[in-house]
């Protein structure tokens, strides 16, 4: 199933679901691995995360491995409020912000509920076992199936060896969430490696959120927090900090600005004349290869004006149509704007595809929607599946 709501900020998606949404669609996740055995991955984006995964230039990542680990996670979550801030400025006004320290509490009292169990790997020695004494004394009937603090590095020689013992004590517990906190991008990267071989429904990476439950780390208060001030509280708790925040808020603007820029013209430029008479991508591209597609390939047509409301409608004829074929062919032929809703659609479509070892396609974008994609640091999600043009409901060869 496509999410109901997923912003693109940058090329990392970020679902737009409140604090109990997302506790229930982790339950849900608990429950579909009873039938599909597929181990889920839940990461909760802040921007730190965005700023390390992707370089300067539009078309560039920092870590490639990272971004595709992000636009393959079953749930993202916005933890900060300038995630929420630009998801608004990008037409999906985010229904809230929370973090893994927020969201670790709410799912204690949901699998307390539900008699689900949780296992805690990673952070400093002796702080996760504190911290599940601390989530058990809050929630009583929590079930903490094991403890577990290795230290992991992802580039050592043996690693999968280690990682083979940690692994093996994991699914021996059997729990139905594993809490990961070795931090970002070790925690993401480590499951990722290591998924098809792990037994767990759901996995989350919660960086430093132990130390916060085992007390050896003071959080922000209510109020700080629901003004979206908890950055400052940690500054003047680390003043180390300071250095790293201010770094990754002057990148992240720097990356952004091209691409806000080109939201607002296309935008202008649509509700001003609705007119591209240059040549599609395709041509600009100077693609000229055959694609062998099967008769059954279904088209997507996208509208011109895709934002808003009618990213609903088109997100419910992508759904159906990827359940009916497997090739899909989305149709930018007429598309002149694109707000993040519309990005964040595309960005799930892809991961479903590859879920479902099917297939999506592109075709018919103008310079200007190519020039989004590009700011947006989307344009790779097709790859080399760009074709040159298709008629009706087939498609023509080169």
């Amino acid at each position: 199933m496509l999410v109901s709501e997923t912003a693109a900020i940058l090329g990392v998606p970020i679902d737009n679901l409140n604090l109990e949404e997302a506790v229930q669609s982790i339950f849900s996740m608990v429950e579909a691995y009873e039938a599909d055995k597929r181990p889920r991955q839940v990461i909760t984006v802040n921007v730190d995360f965005v700023v390390n995964t992707l370089a300067w230039k539009p078309g560039r990542t920092s870590h490639s491995e990272l971004l595709d680990v992000y636009r393959k996670a079953d749930l993202a979550t916005p933890d900060g409020m300038p995630l929420v801030i630009l998801g608004r400025l990008l037409g999906v006004p985010m229904k809230e912000r929370f973090t893994g320290s927020d969201l670790i509490p709410g799912l204690a009292a949901e699998a307390a509920r539900r008699n689900k169990s949780f296992y805690l790997l990673g952070g400093r020695k002796g702080v996760g076992a504190l911290a599940a004494r601390s989530l058990q004394k809050d929630h009583p009937g929590l079930i903490v199936a094991g403890v577990d603090d290795p230290r992991v590095r992802l580039d050592a020689d043996g690693a999968r060896d280690g990682d083979r013992l940690i692994i093996e004590r994991i699914n021996a517990a059997k729990p139905d969430i594993l809490l990961i906190a070795f931090g970002n991008p070790k925690q993401e990267l480590w499951f990722h490696r290591n998924r098809s071989r792990l037994r767990v429904p759901v996995s989350i990476g919660v960086g430093g959120s132990f130390e916060f439950f085992a007390g050896t780390i003071q959080r922000a208060p209510a109020e700080m927090r629901d003004a979206g001030l908890e950055w400052l509280f940690r500054i003047l708790q680390e003043p180390h900090l300071f250095k790293r925040y201010l770094m990754d808020f002057i990148k992240l603007g720097l990356m952004l600005l091209p691409a806000m820029i080109c939201h607002c013209h296309t935008c202008l430029s649509l509700r001003c004349s609705g007119q591209d008479n240059g040549p599609r991508l395709n041509e600009a591209m100077g693609r000229s290869r055959s694609i062998n597609l099967p008769d059954s390939a279904l088209v997507v047509e996208l509208p011109a004006g895709f934002a808003g409301a009618l990213v609903k409608r088109v997100r419910e004829e992508l759904q159906q149509k990827l359940s009916g074929s497997e090739h899909v062919i989305v149709d930018f032929s007429r598309v002149e704007h694109m707000d993040g809703g519309a990005l964040g659609l595309i960005a799930r479509a892809w991961r479903r595809a590859g879920e479902e070892n099917k297939a999506l396609y592109a075709t018919g974008a103008s310079p200007r929607i190519l020039r989004l994609l590009r700011l947006n640091r989307m344009l790779d999600i097709f790859g080399d599946r760009w074709i040159p043009s298709y008629r009706g409901e087939g498609y023509t060869r080169s």
